[in-house]
């Protein structure tokens, strides 16, 4: 498990759309990804808006993508979690990403 202690090493953002079809790009606090045999599982993210919503979404192996509902939208993640996992040093694929706990 790795922790990253910087906000910004945490910050991913996310496709939001409503019934209506209209889409807005919001970011989101990664809190946590589970893997299993190289590839995500889901993903615990801290929604930005609506404020200090934290919730789960599954990952959809046909689109590479995390999605879900919360409220009356769809989140769909318009990030590349490869890249992601590279460029913070994570590597390895059957683990846990998660942020501090009220550690300065």
């Amino acid at each position: 498990m790795k922790n990253f202690k910087i906000l910004e090493e945490r910050i991913v953002k996310f496709r939001r759309l409503s019934s209506g079809g209209d889409e807005v790009t919001r970011e989101a606090e990664l809190r946590r990804m589970v893997s299993e045999g190289g590839e995500p599982r889901s993903i615990t993210v801290r929604l930005a808006n609506p404020v200090n919503v934290i919730t789960t979404f599954d990952f959809d192996m046909g689109t590479q993508t995390f999605k879900g509902t919360e409220g009356a939208y769809t989140y769909i993640s318009d990030f590349d979690w490869r890249e992601y996992l590279r460029l913070n040093d994570f590597g390895h694929g059957d683990t846990y990403i998660k942020s501090p706990r009220g550690r300065s």
